[in-house]
């Protein structure tokens, strides 16, 4: 029989009054202390216990890689304290005789030897939270297994000009061989550079690509090239290798210019296109914008209205955008609100950000802050759904069968003791694999059908392959 598992245990405490980062320190330094060789941890990376064996130096003995155990204490009144678990990866200075985390980025000569070490396999995950459990219980600690409700989402129906398909990933380049909807066969594809030579080797790589990605379009009908950009076609503006867009005045005000008079445009490198799988997104960013579509939902989607909020405190500037789902698969709404600076979002914005339509679901991107008190307050009022959404839990999901263990599927699913729900929402990679998306969800309705209801909105089109 196969069963979905997450890496969720219970944790029994002894001071619930402790902060969670003083729980861990305490872990931490009882595991420094009983296995001195094997564990390490730093005060400037909580809630992280660092694997001293096994370290590995980079080629030039700049860098060490380590593995290690991140974890999440969480509490909630009632209800037994829950820890998540999951493996990662620290580089620390390789000249330094203590543990010394850098940022990977000071080390541009490294980016490859850093991305081949950063990945970790299911099989790593399983061993390592298992061996930090081990080890913690042999000092006394109590970590059991959380009780956990699994279960499997259906996933979306979607079709395109020929066919209906069950919603999975990576296929996307599977339903654009017959796409539900092309863009106007009128609508030239045009590629723009000042250097007509750059532009013709472009477009002769436009027309190798393009029956790759759309092998049964009749879209576009025809690819051109020219020096600026024209109307009534999908401009394709490719920018030098070399160049730096905030430091060109002239190119970006040909492009400001551009976009006032309603002109249609897409910026690459040259260097982007010279890779199949860069250059078929290209053409498909293209396709959308020109009106194609690749599916539709072959039943109606729960609407949804979703939050995200950027900050720059460069410019000491705050954005928070607005998204608009309709049931028909497409996006309705993107408002955009720009305010100075803020860690909450402005009271003068919450009626803004609500949704307008009295069936919609209120997604955030992250948590609820400040502004919980009023969505919730209110969502109640009318009987809304919210979720928040965290994307990088600190939990793994993945099947067993019998003894041995395999990858989560789309769509796997558990309900946790503190009614949180983690769902598989990518493909996986047995040798990098990918955390699950968390849900909490505040709503009458049982959890796992909200759920579903977010699954389904990878009916709306991505953007991207």
């Amino acid at each position: 029989m196969t069963r979905i598992n997450a890496s969720i245990f219970t944790l029994e405490e002894k001071d619930t009054a402790a902060h969670p980062r003083q729980t861990w320190q305490r872990l931490a330094e009882e595991l420094f202390s009983g296995f001195r060789n094997q564990y390490g941890f730093n005060q400037g990376v909580p809630f992280r216990i660092i694997f001293k064996e096994n370290a590995v130096y980079s080629p030039d003995k700049k860098l060490v890689h380590l593995k290690s155990v991140d974890m999440n204490i969480r509490r909630k009144d009632g209800l037994p304290t829950l820890l998540d678990l999951v493996a990662g990866n620290i580089f620390s200075d390789g000249t330094a005789t203590q543990i010394n985390p850098v940022a990977t980025h000071s080390f541009p000569h490294l980016a490859q030897w850093i991305r081949a070490r950063s990945q970790i396999s299911l099989t790593e995950h399983h061993k390592l939270i298992y061996k930090f459990i081990k080890d913690a219980t042999t000092l006394g600690w109590s970590i059991d297994k959380s009780k956990i409700r699994p279960g499997m989402l259906p996933t979306a129906e979607v079709r395109n000009k020929e066919r209906v398909f069950s919603l999975r990933p990576n296929i996307l380049k599977e339903v654009l061989k017959t796409p539900f909807l092309q863009p106007d066969r009128q609508i030239a594809l045009n590629v723009v550079n000042n250097d007509i030579r750059v532009a013709k080797n472009a477009t002769n790589r436009m027309r190798q690509i393009i029956p790759k990605l759309l092998p049964n379009s009749d879209w576009p009908n025809a690819v051109t090239e020219s020096r600026s950009l024209v109307a009534n076609a999908m401009n394709l503006f490719v920018l030098g290798d070399q160049l730096d867009l905030m430091q060109d005045d002239t190119s970006r005000d040909l492009l400001r210019a551009s976009e006032a008079q309603g002109l249609l445009f897409k910026l690459t490198k040259a260097k982007t296109l010279s890779n199949d799988y860069a250059a078929m997104n290209v053409i498909y960013d293209l396709f959308i914008t020109a009106g194609g579509r690749a599916w539709e939902p072959k039943r109606p989607l729960m609407p949804f209205t979703s939050l995200d909020a950027g900050h720059d405190k460069s410019t000491k500037r705050s954005r928070w955008t607005r998204v608009d789902a309709s049931p028909h698969g497409s996006l309705a709404l993107i408002n955009i609100h720009e305010t100075e600076l803020a860690e909450n979002i402005p009271n003068n914005l919450l009626r803004e950000l609500w949704p307008d339509h009295e069936d919609a679901i209120l997604c955030r991107d992250g948590r609820f802050s400040a502004e919980a008190h009023y969505f919730k307050s209110k969502a109640a009022s009318e009987g809304r759904s919210l979720i928040e959404v965290k994307k990088s839990p600190r939990s793994v999901l993945w099947r067993s069968t019998d003894n041995r263990i395999t990858m989560a599927n789309y769509g796997d699913a558990i309900l946790d003791e503190h009614n949180e729900v983690l769902i598989q929402t990518t493909s996986q990679n047995q040798s990098d694999y990918r955390n699950p998306i968390k849900l909490t969800i505040t709503s009458d309705l049982n959890e796992y059908a909200i759920s579903k209801h977010f699954l389904h909105q990878h009916a709306i089109p991505s953007p991207s392959l």
